[in-house]
């Protein structure tokens, strides 16, 4: 907690009268009496100077605290933010002010018998009765982490929350059920069922037993906290109701999910989850995939990949519990899509039987998910603790604004989502096309955060509000969003303009502490998942002066990539890229490097030839990498590789905060420029106008011609 106390409204004022007297107290005492001791004061008889440099110094300890206090600080009359720093790699989170101010005298473990403890404490929100949920039909989620908890679980939660509390009796009504047979007890018709549902959590890889361990230790409960400028809110969530974790008991998690009562089985695995070659295909070289592959007798015993899991689920539910649906959450475009296809991929490799029933009667919706959720780190933990009184072993701690798209299709059933959240900051929308929302989001939500990522590191920032608040970095994203944005279809309801604005609002939200270095991660996979088809589809013939600061963004991804000193040139301070590509990617980038130093040396040195020579080769480098990133569409792209190259030769020799002040003059110049000839059309279109109104109009009417 900020180490200063907001003074109340009289002190304030009172301390900020005596801070504004501040230089006149300065000027009011001598300079010669200034430094002078309390006893050599008095032995001169001027005892008042010395009250009058107390009541300076104090009003100057005031204003200190207060301008320290202040730092941050909503505009406006909503309150002030506390102060964030970072200290011996240490992160001070500041508590929110308007709803974190005093801290909780006791804290309870977070368990279903301390709820009612919890609850008393009046600080966050607790399941209205302190019995489990019992589901009727269930969700199964792999791959269970922050982003899951804070959206899919959460909103399920909502639902459960009054399905438990029968404060909204049809609040779990099966919507728009496809009939692929009528289960037991349908009375014939499937939407008069009310189910209940539940979400089970799936672990696949042998890390996921901490995930499992820390729910069963507190009956998998959980704790959401959102933090926004407007205040915080924490919910103890209990929609997840158990968790298989499939290296510990393989063949009862199978035996579980072929279960009829599970009717999704829902996915966030990441990019790297769906083992995909840059073309698409399934990574059949990927050590896990081959293992899966290798393993296959009808069906696996013990899976090790997301495909292979569901595909041995399909098979032993196939004839007996039926098909389900398999939806992704992941940020990928058109993620659905995306795993059907990595799953008849391996199914077709395994049994074209098997491919052929999923092809015919398993739905894989499209869905779009935005809700930033950071990493969870100590302080978070230790700020429900403190002030919410609640000891989680791995909560989530988010962001209040969620938004989530999903493609109405699903063959068993799924629960009413859309009626648990609807308001500006929250809601959940079932539409025929996914694509159009899914694309605004992947392209100025999560290619805006990568992009930002690596220009912000290489400026030497640490978190994504901190960097906002550096005028460079504001302007480079802006600017990125601008070009961006034109790739971009209009999307039903929503205002571009309205929407960039709103991002840069959720970017730099001080309580959750994103940081630059989370974003960075896998950053060869999230360009090309979010820019891949604009690049091609879009920039692709278009003038460089169109995708300037994209090719700016791909220097400094590339300049982070550069792990080696060559002839002098450090590798990127303090950074640690965390990539798929890594070993291909490093190489490439030391090459462009060896090739931008020898440029510059050539230049020196007044060898044209090899100028050219080397710049050619450099951006031939540049050009290997961004197909590395993007794959073969952008081969032959060579105005983006050698626009790449040029400011990755500009962050070597002047750096990225130079390189961000110049760009950023630049392009103020360039607007004063239009702005100018804009003028000038418009003083000429008025001359026109003058001459072509009629006398007797022009008497009437006061044209005014900016000189």
């Amino acid at each position: 907690m900020a180490s200063f106390e907001p003074p109340t409204p009289k002190k304030a004022a009172d301390a900020r009268t005596a801070a504004s007297m501040l230089d006149s107290l300065n000027l009011s005492t001598p300079a010669v009496l200034r430094d002078k001791t309390q006893a050599e004061l008095a032995t001169q008889n001027l005892s008042g100077y010395e009250a009058m440099r107390r009541i300076r110094d104090d009003a100057a300890q005031f204003r200190r605290d207060y301008q320290n206090w202040r730092k941050g600080a909503n505009k406006g009359a909503k309150g002030a933010r506390g102060i964030t720093t970072v200290t011996e790699g240490t992160v001070k989170i500041a508590h929110n002010p308007l709803t974190e101010l005093t801290a909780s005298q006791k804290s309870y473990p977070l368990q279903r018998r301390n709820l009612a403890k919890i609850a008393a404490l009046g600080k966050l929100k607790v399941p209205s009765t302190p019995e489990p949920p019992k589901p009727t039909a269930f969700l199964a989620h792999l791959g269970v982490g922050g982003f899951h908890r804070s959206h899919q679980a959460y909103v399920t939660d909502v639902l459960l929350e009054r399905a438990t509390s029968r404060s909204v009796p049809d609040g779990y009504d099966n919507a728009r059920r496809v009939s692929y047979k009528q289960l037991p007890g349908s009375g014939g018709d499937l939407n008069e069922i009310a189910d209940v549902w539940g979400i089970l959590g799936v672990g696949l890889m042998p890390w996921d037993k901490k995930m499992y361990d820390t729910l069963k230790r507190q009956d998998y409960l959980y704790t959401l906290l959102t933090r926004g400028n407007d205040g915080s809110e924490a919910r103890v969530v209990q929609s997840i109701v158990g968790f298989l974790h499939v290296p510990e008991a393989p063949e009862a998690a199978l035996q579980r999910l072929e279960k009829e009562d599970i009717r999704i089985l829902s996915l966030t695995v990441t990019e790297k989850g769906y083992y995909r070659t840059p073309d698409g295909g399934l990574d059949t070289a990927n050590a896990l995939v081959k293992e899966d592959l290798d393993d296959w007798e009808n069906g696996l015993k013990q899976p090790k990949t997301a495909p292979g899991l569901i595909c041995t689920v399909l098979l032993r539910r196939r004839g007996k519990a039926g098909p389900l649906t398999v939806m992704s959450c992941d940020n990928l475009p058109l993620n659905g899509n995306t795993a059907r296809d990595s799953v008849l991929a391996f199914a077709r490799l395994v049994d074209q039987d098997l491919a052929t029933y999923i092809a015919n009667e398993v739905p894989f919706p499209n869905a779009m998910v935005d809700r930033i959720t950071p990493v969870t780190k100590p302080e978070q933990i230790d700020i429900l603790k403190q002030e919410y009184g609640v000891e989680d072993g791995w909560p989530v701690v988010a962001e209040p604004f969620l938004q989530w798209v999903v493609e109405d299709k699903f063959v068993a059933g799924r629960p009413a989502w859309e009626k648990a959240c609807s308001g500006p900051n929250e809601s959940v929308l079932f539409v025929d096309d996914v694509e159009p929302y899914e694309l605004m989001k992947l392209r100025l939500l999560n290619s805006s955060h990568s992009a930002m990522a690596y220009v912000s590191l290489l400026a030497c920032h640490t978190f994504v509000d901190e960097a906002l608040t550096d005028i460079d970095v504001l302007t480079f994203l802006r600017a990125y969003m601008n070009e961006v944005v034109t790739t971009l279809v209009p999307v039903a309801g929503v205002n571009f303009i309205e929407y960039r604005a709103k991002l840069v609002e959720r970017f730099s939200n001080p309580y959750i502490k994103d940081t630059l270095a989370r974003l960075a991660l896998d950053g060869s996979q999230k360009f090309e998942a979010t820019l891949g088809r604009a690049l091609v589809e879009h920039f692709k013939g278009c003038a460089a002066c169109n995708f300037d600061v994209l090719a700016l963004a791909f220097a400094a991804f590339l300049r982070c990539c550069c792990t080696s000193t060559f002839d002098g040139i450090a590798p990127s301070p303090d950074i640690t890229i965390d990539d798929p590509k890594k070993n291909l990617l490093e190489p490439l980038a030391t090459d462009a490097l060896r090739c931008c130093v020898q440029e510059h040396e050539s230049g020196e040195s007044l060898d044209v030839e090899a100028e050219d020579d080397w710049r050619a080769k450099g951006e031939q480098a540049t050009s290997q990498f961004l197909s590395c990133v993007f794959g073969k569409g952008v081969e032959d792209f060579s105005e983006l590789s050698a626009l790449v190259y040029k400011h990755f030769t500009s962050l070597v020799f002047r750096g990225m905060r130079d390189c961000l002040a110049s760009y950023r003059q630049e392009q103020l110049v360039r607007i004063k420029a239009e702005i100018a000839a804009t003028h000038e059309i418009l003083r000429t279109l008025q001359r026109q106008e003058i001459l072509l109104t009629p006398p007797e109009e022009a008497q009437q009417t006061t044209i005014e011609v900016t000189s």
